[in-house]
């Protein structure tokens, strides 16, 4: 299986990264001329993503439902909308309330041709008790947009964000540089936190068996609430994706090429007056997911983090990290090169139409195979997604186990979050958080449990993890409305618990949001 790409065998060559880059970004341009951005850069909301994972299952389709964002044309008749409860069940075709409680805020459709225009925001002000006592909260403003007309759907996303943090994020962001998820911060009044991000793709349905996405995102492959091998748990990186899909979609490949930072310095010397540029890195990977029967897929992984420029910025690698098809980095490279090659696979089995049981495994070094304890990583889970009459429940429980020297751990999880003066190289990480498994290293048990009637939302989560350094006990409790399901706008309370290191915090909550992409806090 090839990909569609631009793909050039040329050894040892001499290269500034930022060339790399540029060609990156040129090429892109070069396809499309003008680059567009689009909000399906994120893998939605894992709440309201359900709702869709449960009608893609009931469907009986071939298609794949473990890689996300999922394709805009493909999926586009299995919404992740719950039916439209409306708010005032008599009163009917209402500007005023149809904009604030059914539909978008903007949405223009001609032939073709639709745009929809809507709010980002997450007001959120809560009380955090525990060996201190004070207020926590974020303002979160922004907006999103979006166009489709033919093969092509466009969108685009920003958000400006003030946050003050229980201790245990405040203590991690501030030793890390990075808000979770959610890229590098500035002071804001003492020990707040400001911080913004964008992120944008087009997506163009070159020919009914291939897709090509690019611009600034993330990405997701697997059926878990975590994933070990690609999660969005780390802050949105610029990607070009090639997603081929045959006989209706039991066969899928897909090859991508991102660039990651390091948050050092790029070269030794930095000059007068300039901001410091961040150490860039290659990232690519290949997934080939096949269908074996309309209930049971197998999918395999690979995976390349190439070496980093040296001192000068200047990269000294090789094509063969740009190489279209999987498995030829391993053979190439192994597993213990300074270009970091990881292998995985997953599974999933389909039981009675809305139940699923799945697993990952991930390679990271050849250590198991000389008896040390490392290298490599496991899952096993299964989630039912259910539905009576006005009722949905989604249930999952998950087991995620990575073991130490996996390449993809950078600040250890210590009280005090203190980073150890290393250059993470290779290391499957973006701007310091690992692109796969949030807790880094160590096991975990995942529990959740989501019921919905019409517009009210009970949900209730778990996470026991345990590694060499630390136990931490993550329980989090949300009651909340729907106030417009077109853009998932809920109003809830919620409550958050954390154990760990003898520290016990509780963290009490009234929140407005559009709940659109997952953050991820729990560890």
């Amino acid at each position: 299986m090839l990909c569609v790409a631009n793909f050039f065998f040329f050894k040892k060559s001499i290269l500034s990264i930022n060339s790399i880059f540029r060609w990156f970004i040129v090429f892109t341009f070069g396809l499309f001329n003008v680059l567009w951005a689009q909000f399906s850069s994120l893998p939605n909301h894992w709440l309201f993503q359900s709702i869709r994972d449960y009608n893609i299952l009931k469907s009986d389709t071939t298609l794949p439902t473990n890689v996300y964002p999922l394709n805009p044309f493909v999926y586009q008749a299995f919404s992740n909308v719950d039916t439209n409860y409306r708010m005032f069940k008599y009163i009917k075709n209402d500007p005023a309330l149809d904009i604030m409680f059914e539909k978008d805020v903007v949405s223009i459709r001609k032939n073709n041709f639709h745009i929809r225009i809507n709010p980002l925001i997450n007001f959120q002000k809560g009380k955090v008790s525990g060996d201190t006592s004070f207020s926590a909260y974020t303002n979160t403003r922004g907006f999103i947009a979006s166009v489709q007309f033919d093969r092509v759907y466009i969108e685009t996303m920003l958000s400006e964000n003030q946050s003050v943090f229980p201790t245990y994020l405040y203590q991690y962001s501030k030793s890390t540089g990075v808000v979770p998820g959610q890229g590098r911060w500035k002071t804001f009044k003492g020990s707040g936190f400001d911080y913004a991000f964008s992120a944008g793709i087009v997506s163009v349905q070159a020919t009914k068996n291939l897709n090509i996405t690019l611009g600034t995102g993330k990405q997701k492959i697997g059926n878990g609430y975590r994933s070990l091998l690609l999660s969005d748990n780390a802050f949105v990186y610029p990607y070009i994706k090639f997603e081929q899909l045959w006989w209706k979609g039991r066969l899928q490949y897909i090859c991508n090429y991102a660039m990651l930072n390091n948050l050092v310095s790029a070269s030794r010397s930095i000059p007068k007056n300039t901001e410091r540029l961040f150490q860039k890195k290659i990232f690519v990977y290949h997934y080939l997911n096949v269908g074996i029967t309309k209930h049971t897929r197998v999918g395999f992984f690979q995976s390349i983090v190439s070496e980093t420029p040296d001192d000068r910025n200047v990269w000294r690698g090789d094509g063969i990290v740009f190489s279209p098809v999987i498995f030829t980095q391993l053979a190439y490279y192994g597993l213990n090169q300074q270009n970091n090659v990881m292998i995985g696979m997953d599974m999933q089995q389909k039981l009675l139409k809305n139940v699923v049981i799945y697993g990952q495994v991930i390679l990271d070094n050849d250590s198991i195979f000389h008896n040390q304890d490392g290298g490599y990583g496991y899952q096993l889970g299964f989630k039912w997604l259910g539905k009576w009459q006005d009722w949905r429940i989604m249930l999952l429980s998950e087991w995620n186990d990575v073991r130490k020297n996996i390449g993809f751990s950078v600040w250890p999880t210590i009280p005090s979050y203190t980073p150890p003066v290393v250059n993470p190289g290779s290391s499957y990480t973006h701007f310091g958080q690992s692109m796969n498994y949030t807790p880094e290293v160590g096991n975990e048990l995942v529990s959740m449990l989501a019921i919905k009637k019409k517009r009210w939302i009970t949900a209730f989560q778990i996470n026991s993890q345990d590694n060499d350094m630390a136990r931490v006990l993550y329980t989090k409790f949300l009651f909340g409305f729907v106030l417009n399901s077109s853009y998932n706008l809920l109003i809830n309370l919620g409550i958050e618990n954390r154990q760990a290191f003898n520290q016990n915090s509780n963290y009490i909550y009234l929140q407005l949001q559009t709940a659109l992409y997952n953050i991820f806090y729990d560890f």
